[in-house]
This record gives C-alpha cells, structure tokens and sequence, in this order.
C-alpha cells in the first residue's frame, strides 16, 4: 500500500459492517497466491515489504495481524489511518491480495 496501514487490531475493525466488504467471500480465493503476491509487490511492499514485516514504521506488520479476510479486504478498499483505499481496484484483487496476506501470516 502507499502508506502505511498503522496498528494491525483495532476496536473499529471488529465493527466492519461485512455489506461494505467487496464481492463475497468466494471472491477471496478465485486468484492464486501468486497473483496475489505480484500484486502485493506493485501496491503494497512499499511500506509493508515484499514480506509483510512492514518497512514503514507506520505499517502493520502483516505478519503478526490477527484481522480476518473480510477485514483484510475491507482494508484494503477503504484504508485505514496512514494507509490509502483503493476502491477502484476490482474484487478479484482485493480477493488475491488478501489471500497473498492471509499466506504470510505466522
């Protein structure tokens, strides 16, 4: 992401209203793993690294988040803090990248 995303676990992330999360929750896995890191390199590893261990500061570290692939998703349309939305990025992104985070979680 172009900015960075800020703490992974927030109390409004557990207040997300799952209309506002893009497509459905099929739409997570229609992209592989790959397209999602090819993705994430592009948008994301700015500041989160190619990795997920946040090179910014002010990024989350993906690596430890605790946020589910609705939240994910919904984050990464809608943003959050430092970190920009995308909302014109389509649902089978979102989905890929979301997927890509969920993969590099430990």
């Amino acid at each position: 992401m172009a900015a960075s995303c800020g703490n992974n676990n927030t109390s409004a992330d557990k207040n997300i209203d799952a209309r506002a999360v893009p497509g459905n929750a099929d739409t997570v896995y229609n992209m592989s793993t790959d397209a999602g890191r090819t993705l994430f390199e592009q948008k994301c590893k700015v500041c989160h690294s190619m990795y997920g261990n946040a090179v910014d500061s002010r990024a989350a570290n993906l690596q430890l988040t605790v946020l589910d692939s609705a939240t994910i998703a919904y984050t990464i349309k809608n943003g959050r803090k430092d970190m920009p939305g995308f909302l014109t990025m389509p649902d089978s992104e979102v989905g890929a990248i979301t997927r890509y985070v969920l993969s590099i979680r430990k």
